[in-house]
C-alpha cells in the first residue's frame, strides 16, 4: 500500500481529513526517529517493536582496498521484531 492510500484509508477509518492523517503520520515518523536516536524502542503492540542495536566494529579482507584489508567502525543498526500475533495472521496458523 502506498502512502497516500494509507492516508486515505486512515482518514476514513477515523473520521478525519487525509491532511490531519498526514500531520499525525509525519510527527510519527519524527517522534519515532527521536526516539531511536537517543536509544530507545517503539513498540507497536500487534504490529512491530522497533530498537537499535550497535554492531561493534571488525577487520574484514577485501579486495577494495590497496592493503586488502578494511576496518570497519562501530555502526548502529535498527532492528525490527514482528509481533507473533501478526506472523500467525498472516500465515494462517
Amino acid at each position: 500500500m502506498r502512502y497516500e492510500e494509507l492516508t486515505l484509508k486512515l482518514a476514513v477509518g477515523v473520521n478525519l481529513t487525509k491532511q490531519q492523517v498526514d500531520s499525525v503520520l509525519k510527527a510519527f515518523v519524527e517522534m519515532t526517529t527521536v526516539a531511536l536516536e537517543n536509544g530507545d524502542s517503539i513498540a507497536l503492540p500487534g504490529l512491530i517493536k522497533l530498537h537499535t542495536s550497535i554492531q561493534k566494529a571488525r577487520t574484514i579482507k577485501t579486495n577494495m582496498v590497496p592493503s586488502g584489508i578494511l576496518e570497519v567502525p562501530d555502526k548502529t543498526r535498527v532492528k525490527m521484531t514482528v509481533s507473533p500475533n501478526l506472523k500467525r495472521r498472516i500465515n494462517r496458523t
